[in-house]
């Protein structure tokens, strides 16, 4: 099917999607440019009636087989593209509902989780159990108390990875209280640390990302964003989205 919005890779994406020939990365690829370019939703809900009606008599046809406890190929398809339309109407829905959240509005987010140590379990070692202080004060609502406790602990540690432990939770409070210039300072500290591990780097990076975006620092953002892509680690697709809409 031609269409006149010069897109023809979406569009063959979009037949792929239509006929099942997608595995689940494809699709969700597909339905990022989608959102991207609403534009071609009515595209891909027209393709889908089209497909739906053309299968329509061959789906009748083969009723013997259907009621003989055999469905057919048309008849699974014919509830694929049922299905597939009211995902489709939902995210119709959604942008129609959420104009301002669109693709190309990239939002920070609003607050950040604390960064919990990476063992559940009780520890008689001091340096966990004021660390996981720190953080409880944080969870309560207790921010003051938290960085005195925190800002404590740092000043004593002698251990890099226990330092960058400390040192993201600090960025954190500071970035869930608004004060975003400490906490861009923060971050970039652990970020530019040589021996910081690669993950407390990336998580620095992405919310470096979100502090400067705060700011209205757009360009900055994108280049704290591309850091974090760089990094390869659990951040890199939302990074990329930042990347292409930035």
């Amino acid at each position: 099917m031609q269409t006149d919005l010069n897109k023809p890779e979406l569009e063959d994406q979009i037949d792929l999607y239509l006929d099942g020939s997608l595995n689940p990365d494809e699709i969700d690829l597909l339905w990022e440019q989608l959102i991207e370019y609403p534009e071609y939703l009515d595209y891909m809900k027209t393709c889908a009636s089209l497909l739906h009606i053309g299968r329509k008599n061959d789906t009748e046809s083969k009723l013997p087989a259907e009621s003989s406890g055999k469905p057919s190929t048309s008849y699974n398809f014919r509830y694929a593209i049922a299905a597939g339309l009211i995902i489709l109407i939902a995210v119709i829905g959604i942008l129609k509902i959420y104009p301002e959240q669109n693709a190309y509005n990239i939002q920070p987010l609003a607050t950040l989780e604390m960064d919990n140590l990476r063992s559940s379990t009780v520890s008689d070692n001091d340096f966990d159990k004021e660390i996981q202080k720190g953080i409880s004060l944080a969870v309560i609502g207790q921010e003051p108390q938290a960085l005195d406790v925190l800002n404590q602990l740092k000043e004593g540690v002698t251990e890099n990875a226990q330092e960058m432990d400390v040192l993201i939770n600090i960025g954190i409070i500071h970035y869930n209280l608004a004060d975003y210039e400490s906490a861009k300072t923060t971050f970039l500290n652990i970020a530019h640390n040589p021996h910081a591990e690669p993950l407390i780097v990336e998580k620095a990076w992405w919310y470096l990302a979100n502090s400067y975006l705060k700011t209205n620092h757009r360009e900055d953002a994108k280049i704290a964003a591309q850091h974090t892509y760089d990094v390869n680690g659990a951040y890199r697709r939302m990074a990329a989205r930042w990347l292409e809409r930035l």
